[in-house]
């Protein structure tokens, strides 16, 4: 069992770089993982009971990702809570805070979208808190928007505006254009809210300038089909504004 379940650790290894988040959900990657959800499944509790931590971590981000695309936050958020719950009571081992606070992360955001949103802010302060110590900027960053897109569901827009400007800066900083799209759209609603709309325009076209047309059009796309519920209604219009 271990062999066959470090066989799909590692297939989710190797397909991470095969992701970039607001592609389509029928991309080959996500059709790749579809094939063998059900081994997959098997092999993330077999490695929670086992505490198999290498191969936990070595399977998040491809799990993470997937998860995104196909809209399976409620399993997700069982998915990661159980890993953390793991690795939080388990005797400490190498690297053990850098990996819980990358779950945290992922549990946050898709805490988040299953529309428990005082557990998301809970779980990605508590995320951002162990990235800082020890200097993650990734995890900080993915943290940040999570934060920032709660604070303006909650009306909160001056701190969404620092969540988000600093998660923007981190982005920039690694590079990651595609991650950083999504907190662009989120600051410009912010920015739209607090009534600055020179600025809302800039971020738009901040994410027309740092992708191609095809993926700029994804991204608003994919936003949208994550703003159903009600509280969301006055972005999804935002958002259609940006693309008219």
């Amino acid at each position: 069992r271990k062999l066959h379940c470090a066989y799909y650790s590692d297939f989710l290894f190797h397909h991470k770089s095969g992701f970039t988040i607001f592609e389509n959900p029928n991309e080959p990657v996500v059709i790749a993982i579809d094939k063998e959800l059900d081994n997959i499944r098997v092999m993330w509790d077999w490695a929670i009971e086992h505490q198999q931590f290498t191969m936990i971590n070595r399977a998040s981000d491809s799990l993470y990702h997937y998860y995104r695309l196909s809209e399976a936050c409620g399993e997700a958020t069982d998915v990661f809570r159980k890993a953390i719950m793991m690795i939080e009571t388990a005797d400490p081992f190498p690297d053990q805070n850098s990996l819980l606070a990358k779950l945290l992360s992922m549990l946050a955001y898709h805490a988040k979208f299953y529309s428990l949103d005082e557990f998301a802010q809970e779980v990605a302060q508590s995320g951002l808190s162990l990235a800082r110590q020890l200097n993650i900027p990734e995890v900080q960053a993915r943290c940040l928007v999570i934060l920032g897109d709660l604070a303006l569901d909650f009306g909160h827009y001056e701190e969404a505006r620092l969540y988000l400007e600093e998660s923007i800066e981190l982005y920039t900083q690694l590079g990651e254009i595609y991650e950083d799209q999504y907190p662009h759209l989120l600051v410009a609603l912010t920015y739209r809210n607090l009534g600055e709309y020179e600025l809302a325009n800039q971020s738009y076209h901040n994410i027309i300038k740092t992708g191609k047309k095809r993926q700029s059009d994804s991204i608003v796309a994919w936003t949208l089909s994550h703003l159903e519920n009600n509280k969301t209604q006055r972005r999804k219009k935002y958002l259609r504004d940006s693309v008219s």
